[in-house]
């Protein structure tokens, strides 16, 4: 027991001999003390009144001194359970119990808990829960947790679903706006690159906060009549500027997918009526080369940042330094945005568009804070981090991972225009020292193709998280091989964020990551695995259709009440159906079998065609580079047969013979193949099934 323990209790038992009130201001200036003079890492700003939930840093090394503080505002014995260790740990003032059964916990008790270990109490009569919900973050060596306290009475009628929800509202309605936060986590006074991108567009703190106030300005009356903005523009520092300044003027903005069609860019624009979209000279030369353009934006008043550039003069610029330079935050803040609402809308994004015409999807503040705040709590993200941004702001996972987490959490992040320049990217791995990467399994297969990224590249690299698309065994073994770091498989949707769950790092006392599953839920996130016909729970380990909620739940669909049929009312709470099945193990891992939509019925059996093609790539010998692809297609006598596409990388002969040493059954396996030179696919790396099934047709 170290000295610093000693002087907390010496207060304590002191203060037994005064009032209450006495012992609180004692701490208090105790606290005040020790964490000006960095001697105690315990933080408690103003005061702790758990029944108005304020908001507490409790350090992870100081649980004991954290809840002897919280047992004597309380005056009740406080019971901690600590999520990295999943035990009982029962503290008091007088020290720890041992040999403590957690049956034997007496009613008039509050525990400490988080989600994932609710069901350790869930059956006990307890007066009281406390719930606590935050993210973590690194003061010096150290990981310690921003926590909201939120109090619940126990009652018959207890629902804890809507209880977390609740919390997390609450913590949300705290938490500053996402400019707010952008500049509380920038650094003035320091040189160090805040954003960078692939063009050595280098921004530092200041020079951050500088750009998004002068473009602002120049913004204003420019788009003073519009509500809803287009960004035509790749992943780059600019585009994070130009994102951050229509933040701060309240508009809801459209990520428009370029990669997905001229079709697809004319149906965003007319779903919402967008007049100004901001793009690019140099981007759209590059996309009229590659696609089509400019056909869907000819109606369409365009903002070219070239022009917005050559606009602002020197003396601006210098006016808008100094200004940021000498003005406190709370200032700058308040003249680049005033507060807004959590609930409002942020964005609209479109889906992929991979099985059926895109669908506008509404997500507000809220919804991207909490998906950020879940994740940095997953990730146990620190600002010594730095991540790759590596897929486009149309992407769901993209904008909130790539681009939001690191604008609120402070951890400088490196822009990638075009995730498929491997060369390029593994330099800038290597260069800024990259430690996080978020990416889909076709971005990753490149790695494992492409001969200028060797394991030297992503030394650096603590974490590697898949998402997107269901992540193939043979992509991971073959990354694990060549790189010798494992892939953290994550699930999501756009209309949760989108990320739903992830697998994390283990600890010493804890396995958080399971092979081949996508991982636990994140914090504030809820899924359930139901009957897809009469939506009533199926029991752990069961095969059905997964439905997810949670405070990271969309505003709602644009324009399209057909898609409401997509949301499904249960528990007094509204839940997506992902159109995955799925299934959920007994420590609550999710594993992902396929999609509802790729499964053939074939002479009266539910075939699953991506379960098919797992066992075909297990028999490919050695091949990282052949791709396969599975489409059912209609069949008088046996109602669907199986059509197999390659690409060139493998021989028909090749495939015949993996089929052959597989163990499916004949009736699973392929009769019908059709080569192509490249799997169609969408620009985030999805397969384009609609596109795949028309070159069926052609045949």
């Amino acid at each position: 027991m170290n000295i610093k323990f000693m002087i907390l209790l010496s207060i304590i038992f002191l203060s037994f001999f005064y009032k209450k009130e006495i012992l609180k201001k004692l701490v208090l200036i105790w606290l005040y003390i020790f964490k000006k003079y960095r001697l105690l890492q315990v933080f408690i700003p103003n005061e702790l009144y758990l029944l108005n939930q304020k908001i507490v840093i409790i350090s992870q090394e100081h649980s004991i001194i954290t809840t002897i503080l919280i047992r004597f505002w309380i005056g009740k014995k406080v019971f901690l359970i600590n999520s990295d260790i999943n035990i009982l740990n029962i503290l008091s003032l007088f020290g720890i119990y041992k040999n403590f059964s957690i049956e034997n916990i007496p009613s008039k008790t509050i525990i400490l808990i988080n989600q994932n270990n609710i069901n350790l109490v869930n059956n006990i009569k307890l007066q009281y829960y406390l719930y606590l919900c935050g993210k973590s973050k690194s003061i010096g060596n150290k990981n310690y947790s921003f926590l909201t306290l939120n109090i619940k009475y126990k009652k018959n009628d207890f629902k804890w679903k809507n209880f977390v929800i609740n919390s997390w509202e609450k913590h949300i309605q705290k938490f500053p706006p996402i400019i707010h936060q952008w500049i509380n986590t920038q650094n003035c006074w320091n040189k160090k690159i805040s954003i960078s991108d692939d063009f050595e567009n280098k921004l530092s703190g200041i020079n951050f906060i500088t750009s998004v106030w002068i473009l602002r300005k120049k913004l204003f009356n420019l788009l003073k009549n519009e509500n809803y903005i287009g960004i035509l523009l790749p992943s780059t520092t600019f585009t994070v500027v130009i994102f951050l300044t229509l933040l701060s003027l309240k508009k809801i903005i459209i990520p428009l997918n370029y990669t997905s069609g001229a079709e697809n860019i004319i149906h965003a624009i007319n779903q919402t009526n967008i007049n100004i979209i901001i793009s690019s000279k140099r981007f759209l030369k590059t996309l009229s080369n590659k696609l089509f353009y400019n056909s869907p934006l000819k109606d369409k008043k365009i903002l070219y940042l070239e022009s917005l550039k050559e606009d602002i003069t020197v003396f601006n610029k210098i006016i808008s330094f100094f200004l940021v330079l000498i003005l406190p935050k709370y200032l700058i803040k308040t003249t680049l945005s005033s507060k807004i609402n959590p609930k409002e809308k942020a964005v609209i994004l479109f889906s992929s568009g991979s099985e059926n015409i895109p669908k506008g999807i509404i997500l507000t503040h809220e919804n991207l804070i909490a998906n950020c705040l879940q994740s940095a709590q997953s990730f146990n993200i620190s600002k010594n981090d730095k991540i790759l941004g590596s897929l486009p702001l149309f992407h769901a996972f993209g904008l909130t991972i790539s681009v939001l987490l690191p604008l609120i959490t402070g951890m400088p992040s490196i822009q990638i225009s075009d995730p498929r320049n491997i060369k390029l990217t593994a330099k800038l791995i290597k260069k800024y020292q990259i430690t996080l990467i978020c990416t889909t399994p076709s971005f990753l297969r490149l790695y494992i193709k492409n001969i200028y990224i060797n394991f030297n590249h992503l030394i650096s690299v603590k974490m590697i998280i898949s998402g997107g698309e269901k992540l193939q065994k043979h992509i991971s073994t073959e990354f694990r091989k060549k790189f010798h770091k494992c892939i953290f498989e994550g699930y999501g949707t756009t209309e949760l964020s989108p990320v739903i769950s992830v697998n994390r790092k283990n600890t010493n006392h804890t396995i958080k990551y399971k092979k081949f599953t996508v991982g636990l839920p994140l914090e504030g996130c809820f899924v359930k695995i139901v009957d897809p016909l009469t939506y009533k729970d199926l029991p752990k380990g069961r095969h059905g259709l997964l439905l997810a909620t949670g405070i990271n739940l969309m505003y709602g669909y644009l324009k399209n009440k057909k898609l409401f049929n997509n949301l499904v009312q249960i528990e007094n709470l509204l839940w997506h159906c992902t159109g995955d099945c799925a299934s959920i193990d007994n420590d609550g891992y999710i594993t992902i079998h396929d999609r509802y939509s790729r499964f053939a019925k074939i002479g009266a059996e539910m075939v699953s065609l991506s379960f098919i093609e797992n066992a075909i790539y297990k028999n490919i010998d050695n091949n990282t580079l052949a791709e396969i692809l599975i489409i059912s297609i209609p069949d008088k006598k046996k109602g669907e047969c199986l059509y197999l596409i390659h690409n060139k990388e493998i021989t028909e002969n090749d495939i015949k013979k993996a089929i052959k040493n597989s163990d499916l059954p004949n009736l699973f396996k392929p009769k019908l193949f059709y080569k192509v030179c490249q799997i169609p696919k969408l620009g985030n790396g999805k397969i384009d099934l609609i596109n795949a099934k028309k070159l069926i047709n052609l045949t």
